[in-house]
């Protein structure tokens, strides 16, 4: 489908479908991430301490194989290598579109103790992930809830598989069934 769009003095030119798809889902990861890092960045009383993880030295799951995200039953072929829309200290992840839903891995500085004791972040769950001392949990207080995570530490920062279900559709399972099963996918490609 293709529709004109004014730009500028009476110039136009025409946008695709697959433009407009492509603002949408650039959009909807601006307007997803913000919570989850507002969430960490807001702190909790009195003062945090971050890892022992340096910025530098945290795993850049940009570099996952295709294959591994294709397992983890989103498309290789829509990642977003800069899914905080800017440099964000003590951050590093990548996204990627699924069927309802957007799959995000992180890793940060932070440590799960500080995940566990920021108040936007609730219902803490022991995820059966081998061999890790894993957590699901969720953020924000929408109801039903739009995303899960599955958070555990590592030697390269605390990782987390985020899921967060697509503005106005319904993901195909519960969203920490989702977390899980996407961080069991990946678990042999994230550092331990």
């Amino acid at each position: 489908m293709l529709r004109r769009s004014s730009i500028g003095r009476g110039r136009a030119r025409v946008v695709t479908e697959g433009e407009t798809m492509r603002g949408r889902f650039a959009l909807f990861c601006a307007l997803a991430i913000v919570p989850l890092i507002a969430g960490c960045e807001s702190g909790t009383e009195g003062s945090a301490t971050p890892s022992s993880v340096a910025p530098e030295a945290l795993f850049d799951s940009c570099t996952l194989p295709d294959s591994a995200i294709a397992a983890a039953q989103a498309d290789p072929a829509r990642k977003n290598t800069n899914p905080f829309g800017a440099p964000r200290t003590g951050w590093a992840g990548c996204m990627w579109a699924a069927d309802g839903y957007a799959l995000r891995v992180f890793a940060t500085t932070r440590t799960v103790d500080e995940f566990r004791s920021n108040s936007r972040f609730h219902d803490f769950a022991p995820a059966d992930i081998p061999g890790r001392n894993a957590y699901t949990y969720q953020e924000g207080s929408q109801s039903p809830p739009d995303n899960c995570s599955v958070l555990y530490a590592s030697a390269s920062g605390t990782i987390e598989v985020y899921i967060v279900r697509d503005p106005g559709r319904t993901a195909p399972d519960a969203l920490c069934a989702v977390a899980k099963r996407s961080a069991t996918a990946l678990d042999s490609y994230l550092p331990r």
